[in-house]
């Protein structure tokens, strides 16, 4: 699947989200897509743009385990050789860091979920 196709299934499912659907309002997490911002109960955090991309790829995909490949497809491009599976891994961790360890679950040998709240 290419950027621009997942990037309008984001918009679209964002949409959705927004008139009342399931979500964002019931967890009370939301994800800014303009000002890169995630907030959880009233707080803040700003992340750096790939973790960013990362984080909002695995929240509306969630109860879908994607592995390192899959992500790091979808959030870099093919002219960025210097990525590896692992770059995928510490972005996750900086992520972690910033929002708490329980939103996004390893499954081991196969890849990352985002945890229902």
């Amino acid at each position: 699947m290419n950027k621009r196709l997942v990037q309008a299934k984001l918009k679209t499912m964002l949409a959705r989200y927004e008139k009342g659907g399931r979500g964002d309002h019931e967890s009370k997490f939301n994800i800014n897509r303009d000002k890169f911002v995630v907030e959880y109960k009233g707080r803040e955090s700003v992340l750096p743009r790939k973790e960013f991309e990362i984080l909002n790829l695995l929240y509306y995909n969630r109860g879908k385990v994607l592995n390192r490949e899959q992500i790091k497809e979808e959030i870099w491009t093919k002219s960025d050789k210097h990525v590896n599976a692992r770059t995928v891994d510490v972005h996750i961790k900086n992520i972690r860091e910033l929002i708490g360890q329980r939103f996004i679950k390893t499954i081991k040998g196969v890849g990352y979920k985002f945890n229902e709240i």
